[in-house]
């Protein structure tokens, strides 16, 4: 369970605190009593699986101990100027860890507002166990957080221009002329192996792993970003 400075674990059954980690401004994007998208907009910032917790934590990415809650290993993507990226996105699926990080290295972290956390510049694929990066992709635009999702053995994301990317983007003096693209790339190795630009929309992926299907559709509704589009459709995986 998620607070706004820790992480807590406790008894699915019986509600006993097992442990607690104090981890100051851990949830301090979610700290909103107003109508706030929270994690409906970005996605959540941590990720339990059998090999431990992994959270998003300023410019590293924790994997604590699933049964102390301590820290087991650091995660710290490359410097390319110097300095670290914050990190915005996390997943862990088979043997890797991905994580998006902002390619604006210098961003002070006080100034950057909830809008800045829906979406990453890059996606990096790192060995868990080694915190080895294994490989990595640029968006042309931005990879909205919600539209990146892992099954059989692939990546999918949508590199995303929407009316609400193209505001974020224009506030940034970037380009805004293009479109949507989505793509499927090998998990391990980061190798494409499909892509469309055709009629992309999607602000969500899922994916079937029964069907090996692809599903792309918005999200619609209250407390959610602003522009979310309506409709779906399904994509066979494999091929696109």
């Amino acid at each position: 369970i998620e607070g706004p400075d820790l992480l807590r674990c406790v008894d699915i059954y019986t509600g006993l605190v097992l442990w607690e980690r104090a981890l100051p401004g851990v949830g301090k994007l979610y700290n909103n009593t107003g109508h706030h998208p929270g994690a409906n907009g970005t996605g959540a910032n941590y990720n339990s699986v059998s090999d431990g917790v992994y959270v998003l934590y300023g410019r590293k990415c924790l994997r604590l101990d699933l049964e102390t809650g301590k820290t087991l290993i650091e995660y710290v993507l490359p410097k390319g100027n110097g300095t670290a990226p914050e990190l915005c996105y996390i997943n862990a699926a088979d043997d890797v860890l991905i994580l998006g990080c902002d390619l604006d290295t210098d961003a002070d972290s006080e100034k950057r507002q909830y809008e800045d956390y829906i979406s990453c510049q890059r996606l990096a694929v790192l060995d868990r166990k080694t915190g080895k990066p294994l490989w990595s992709i640029d968006a042309e635009f931005q990879f909205r957080n919600n539209a990146i999702c892992v099954g059989g053995g692939r990546l999918y994301c949508v590199d995303l221009l929407s009316e609400f990317e193209i505001r974020r983007l224009e506030r940034r003096g970037r380009k805004t002329s293009g479109s949507s693209r989505l793509y499927a790339l090998d998990l391990q190795t980061g190798k494409p192996i499909w892509k469309t630009d055709d009629e992309v929309m999607g602000t969500w992926l899922s994916y079937s792993d029964k069907h090996d299907l692809l599903f792309e559709t918005g999200r619609p509704g209250r407390d959610v970003l602003r522009g979310e589009p309506g409709g779906m459709r399904a994509l066979r995986a494999a091929d696109g």
